[in-house]
């Protein structure tokens, strides 16, 4: 699937209140929109997707008060044969889905660019990473 382009619209990240004892950090994203845009000098068919990505942290020990969240919106451009394009479009228009093909690859693209972002943002207002990070683990060899 030839994707062209990615840009984000909207970055917003906060922090509402210190971190005390276990948080929960939720993860969501999903397609907002879908419509045909014309692309480059010969106009080729192309598809823009609007997307948002939202991240909530929440504290256990306040009572699933919100300590935070994130909320990052987008555009995926597809490139594709006029057909395809205006299949999709009008699939979206008539029942607001799009085909498991283009979903996978859109979401893929969405949720790989809006993770690393989260990643450096939580560091800037001290939240805790949206997902595990890998930790060393260090075993001591048996003394023979």
């Amino acid at each position: 699937m030839p994707i062209v382009g990615f840009n984000f619209t909207k970055l917003h990240i906060e922090k509402t209140s210190d971190i005390v004892g276990k948080i929960n950090i939720t993860n969501n994203i999903k397609v907002k929109d879908v419509e045909k845009t014309d692309l480059g000098v010969e106009k080729r068919a192309g598809l823009k997707f609007t997307f948002e990505f939202e991240t909530n942290y929440k504290s256990d020990s306040s009572g699933e008060k919100s300590v935070g969240k994130m909320q990052f919106e987008g555009e995926i451009t597809y490139l594709g044969e006029d057909k395809i394009i205006n299949e999709a479009e009008e699939k979206w228009k008539k029942d607001q889905q799009i085909s498991k093909e283009f979903m996978k690859h859109v979401l893929d693209m969405a949720l790989s660019k809006s993770n690393i972002e989260a990643m450096v943002l939580s560091d800037k207002v001290n939240l805790p990473p949206p997902i595990p990070l890998p930790k060393v683990n260090i075993e001591e060899k048996p003394k023979k």
